[in-house]
C-alpha cells in the first residue's frame, strides 16, 4: 500500500508509546516538508539515474527528510530470540542521497571492486539511501526494475549481506512499522526474515511475539482502494479521496473528506434490486465518515470512536476498534451485524450478507449467511488476511498461500495453487490476489474482463468489485479492468 503522512505518523506515535512504556528513549522526530518534483529532478540529475517509484511517493507526500530513532538503556535486555535488539531506526534525506551513494561507491572502489566475486557483486548496481552506524548501507537494487527491492549491504561479512528487506520502499515503511523499525544493523532484524529473498515477514511467529513483547498492537491492513458495484474509491497520499462512477445516492460525494487513512465501499452482486451503495472513510483520529445510501442506517457511523479499520457490505458498515472489538451499523436481516461479542480481532471483512473477523491467533469468526459452504471458514487457521464477496470468502495464510470457502459456481474459489501472496480481494463472482512481487492474479468470472490483470506490475494494492477490479501501482498510477457501465473504471487520475 501507499502510506499517507497521517497514517505513517499514527504508526510512529504507536511505536513511540510502546517503547517509552518499556523505559526506552525516543529521539526527537524529524519530518521536513515534502520534496518538490524539481528538487527530485535535480538530485536525479546529480545521481545520473531516476529514483524508485515508491521512494518518490514518500518524498513527495511524506517528507523530503525523515528520521525516527529509538533505543533501549544499555542494561535492558530483551529475551531470546530478541536479545540482539536494542534500537530501531528509519531515515532518509533527499538532499544527502548523492553523498550517501558516493560513500557506497568509495567502498566498492576500495574494498569490493570485483563484480565477478560472489560477495563483491552484491555491492554493485545499487543506489544507497541509508547509512548504517556500523558502516553498512541500505540500498535499492536498481538493476531490478523501476521500483526495485530494498537490500542490505554489509561491509564486514554480516549475515544479512544481500538480504532483501522489502520488495519496494513503501513496503519497507509498511512492514518496518509493524516491527517498530528494528535495526538498522542486520543482526537486529534477521530474526524477522525467513530467507535471503523473503523480506521482513510481519506475519511470522517471531514478529507476532515481538509485538506482544513491546506492547505494539497489530496494525490492520488499510486498503487505499475500494470497489463497489458501480463506483470506485481511491485514497490519495494527502488523505483526500478520489471517486469515480455512479453517484445517484451520493456515494461519490467525498470531495470534502480529509485526513483519511482507509476507504471502503459497499459492493453488492448484480440483480434487479441491487446497485445503490455507500462509501466509508476512516480518519486518522479514529473517527469515521460515510456518504451515500442510508436506508438501513449503514451511514450512521458519526459517533464511532477509536476505530482502526473499516469494511462495508451491502446496506451495512463494520468497524474494528483499537481494543479488538467490532461495531456494526445497518442491515442485520441475516445476522451479519451480530458482532458485538467478538474480541481479539485484528482484521475485518464484509460481503453481501456475511461478515468475517480475523482473530490474532489466525482463526476466523463469521456472522450472517452460512449457506453455500461459507461456514467452512470456521475451520481456517494460520490466516493473516481475509476478504468477503457475495457468496464466498477468501483468506491469505502466513505462508503466502490462499484458501477459499463458499460458492464456486464461477470458479472464484479456485485459489489453492496461488503462492507468494500479500493480500486478496473478493468480488461478487471473482477473486483477485496481489503477489509480493507486485504482480496480480485472478480467478472466477471474467464476463466483463475483470480478471484481465495478468500484465499488471508494480502493484501495491488491489480491490475487487461486482464486475471490475482496481489496482494501485507504486508510483501512484491507478489501474482498472472490467465493467465500466457507470464510469467506475474511469480512474485515469493518479493518486499523487
Amino acid at each position: 500500500m501507499i502510506l499517507s503522512l497521517a497514517e505513517f505518523k499514527r504508526r510512529i506515535d504507536a511505536i513511540s508509546g510502546a517503547i517509552r512504556s518499556l523505559g526506552g528513549e525516543v529521539q526527537e522526530l524529524v519530518i521536513r516538508p515534502p520534496a518538490t518534483e524539481q528538487e527530485i529532478e535535480r538530485v536525479e540529475h546529480q545521481l545520473g539515474r531516476s529514483l524508485p517509484g515508491s521512494f518518490k511517493q514518500a518524498l513527495l507526500h511524506i517528507a523530503g527528510e525523515f528520521s525516527f530513532c529509538w533505543f533501549m538503556p544499555d542494561d535492558y535486555k530483551f529475551p531470546e530470540p530478541y536479545r540482539n535488539i536494542f534500537s530501531g531506526r528509519i531515515h532518509w534525506n533527499l538532499q544527502q542521497l548523492p553523498q550517501i551513494d558516493e560513500g557506497k561507491r568509495e567502498c566498492i572502489e576500495q574494498v569490493f571492486p570485483n563484480p565477478e566475486d560472489e560477495y563483491d557483486k552484491v555491492w554493485h548496481d545499487k543506489l544507497a539511501f541509508m547509512e548504517v552506524g556500523n558502516g553498512d548501507y541500505v540500498a535499492f537494487d536498481v538493476k531490478s526494475g523501476d521500483d526495485p527491492p530494498v537490500v542490505y549491504l554489509s561491509h564486514a561479512d554480516g549475515q544479512g549481506h544481500g538480504y532483501i528487506l522489502a520488495h519496494h520502499f513503501m513496503e519497507l515503511l509498511e512492514k518496518g512499522s509493524r516491527i517498530a523499525f528494528v535495526g538498522e544493523e542486520d543482526w537486529q532484524w534477521l530474526t524477522f526474515t525467513e530467507s535471503k529473498d523473503s523480506g521482513i515477514n510481519v506475519h511470522s511467529t517471531a514478529a507476532a511475539e515481538w509485538r506482544k513483547l513491546i506492547g505494539l498492537n497489530p496494525i490492520p491492513f488499510q486498503n487505499p482502494l475500494a470497489a463497489a458495484r458501480r463506483h470506485s474509491l481511491a485514497l490519495r497520499p494527502d488523505g483526500t479521496v478520489f471517486a469515480a462512477g455512479d453517484n445517484r445516492q451520493g456515494e461519490c460525494e467525498v470531495d470534502g473528506w480529509q485526513n483519511i487513512v482507509a476507504v471502503a465501499a459497499a459492493n453488492v452482486h448484480k440483480a434487479n434490486n441491487t446497485g445503490s451503495s455507500h462509501s466509508v472513510g476512516l480518519r486518522s483520529d479514529g473517527t469515521v465518515v460515510a456518504a451515500g445510501w442510508n436506508r438501513q442506517g449503514q451511514c450512521a457511523v458519526g459517533e464511532w470512536r477509536d476505530i482502526i479499520a473499516i469494511a462495508a457490505g451491502w446496506r451495512r458498515t463494520i468497524g474494528l476498534t483499537a481494543q479488538g472489538t467490532v461495531v456494526a451499523a445497518g442491515r442485520n436481516n441475516e445476522g451479519q451485524c451480530e458482532v458485538s461479542d467478538w474480541n481479539d480481532i485484528v482484521a475485518i471483512a464484509a460481503g453481501d450478507w456475511h461478515t468475517l473477523g480475523l482473530q490474532s491467533d489466525g482463526t476466523v469468526r463469521r456472522s450472517g449467511n452460512h449457506q453455500y459452504g461459507l461456514a467452512d471458514s470456521d475451520r481456517w487457521h494460520d490466516i493473516v488476511g481475509i476478504s468477503a464477496g457475495y457468496l464466498h470468502s477468501v483468506g491469505v495464510k502466513a505462508d503466502g498461500t490462499a484458501v477459499a470457502a463458499g460458492s464456486d459456481r464461477q470458479g472464484q474459489c479456485q485459489v489453492a495453487s496461488w503462492q507468494h501472496l500479500s493480500t486478496v480481494s473478493a468480488g461478487s463472482y471473482h477473486t483477485v490476489g496481489l503477489r509480493k512481487d507486485g504482480t496480480v492474479i485472478a480467478a472466477g468470472s471474467n464476463e466483463y474482463g475483470q480478471c484481465e490483470v495478468g500484465d499488471w506490475h508494480d502493484v501495491v494494492a488491489v480491490a475487487a468489485g461486482c464486475a471490475h477490479t482496481l489496482g494501485l501501482q507504486s508510483d501512484g498510477t491507478l489501474l482498472a479492468a472490467g465493467s465500466n457501465e457507470s464510469g467506475q473504471c474511469e480512474v485515469c487520475e493518479r493518486t499523487d
